[in-house]
């Protein structure tokens, strides 16, 4: 395989995934050439886009910053990819980084689209970094107070990164079902905030609301990872919030999130087991 050839990740229709061969371009000089050493699946995501279960009205808002075709297929998609710098700017070449790239093996992208990984930071364990920022800006939506009673109802990957009980200042919803968060509103407190991180995709999420929801003015808020969080917009953009995820990766014990692994030419079958039968998987990585 020479430098401007690469094999990728594609949904071919929903429900079903294949390897292709794809030609690169040649890099211009602010751009890199990475190599690919691991990628992660956001298994909540990721799924919904392999079962064709993104709205239409979601489609351009759901784009991945280097997606390729478009929903519901044939569609290159995903956000988590760790490599490293085979060629561009001499001061990045050789170095590890991480970039929102779907799952492919080498990809040519702009310089400034690469984020350096922490020299504490190992590349297995750098495929969280798009979790870990979806968790920051969580936190940044639901605006914890000291000594707030804090319930989260959802322990996948983002839930353990944000880390019930009943009568919760706050609680961040993160399991991806409506009975997750009618459990939120059953366990808020008074006056409580649920913020809603899940993303159901075409799921219609019935609301309880003629129980608690008034008598106990809850409010709901959702969050989302598109844009930084209002309470943090003025002093922080994109980039800054991903060298902070990126920063805090240096804790080895994040590495019990990663519950399993595979090469990637088994993706197109690992993607259907984690969108049909999870089990009790959270970041599932690829070993390129």
């Amino acid at each position: 395989m020479t430098a401007l050839e690469a094999r990728a990740f594609w949904i071919a229709e929903a429900g079903r995934g294949e390897i292709r061969a794809q030609q690169l371009p040649p890099p211009s000089p602010d751009e890199v050439v990475v190599r690919a050493l691991y990628s992660g699946i956001s298994r909540g995501t990721e799924s919904l886009v392999f079962l064709g279960r993104v709205p239409a009205s979601e489609h351009r808002r759901m784009r991945a910053p280097f997606q390729e075709g478009e929903f519901p297929a044939p569609i290159k998609y995903g956000y988590s990819n760790v490599g490293r710098v085979e060629r561009g700017p001499r001061d990045l070449e050789g170095r590890d980084v991480f970039v929102l790239y779907p799952h492919q093996t080498r990809y040519v992208v702009p310089a400034p689209s690469v984020h350096l990984l922490p020299d504490d930071v190992p590349p297995p364990r750098a495929v969280l970094a798009a979790n870990l920022e979806t968790a920051i800006n969580v936190l940044w939506d639901a605006r914890p107070h000291a000594g707030d009673r804090v319930s989260i109802v959802g322990a996948g990957t983002v839930g353990c990164l944000a880390s019930a009980r009943a009568d919760a200042d706050l609680v961040i919803h993160a399991s991806g079902s409506p009975s997750g968060l009618d459990v939120s509103m059953r366990i808020a407190g008074f006056e409580a905030t649920i913020v809603d991180a899940s993303w159901y995709g075409d799921r219609i999420v019935p609301l309880a609301l003629g129980g608690a929801f008034h008598s106990q003015r809850l409010t709901l808020k959702s969050s989302q990872i598109a844009h930084v969080a209002a309470s943090q917009r003025a002093r922080w953009d994109a980039r800054r919030r991903m060298a902070l995820a990126l920063s805090l990766l240096g804790d080895a014990s994040l590495d019990a999130l990663i519950t399993g692994e595979s090469p990637f030419d088994t993706l197109p079958v690992v993607m259907d087991q984690l969108a049909t039968t999870p089990g009790d998987t959270l970041c599932h990585r690829i070993r390129y």
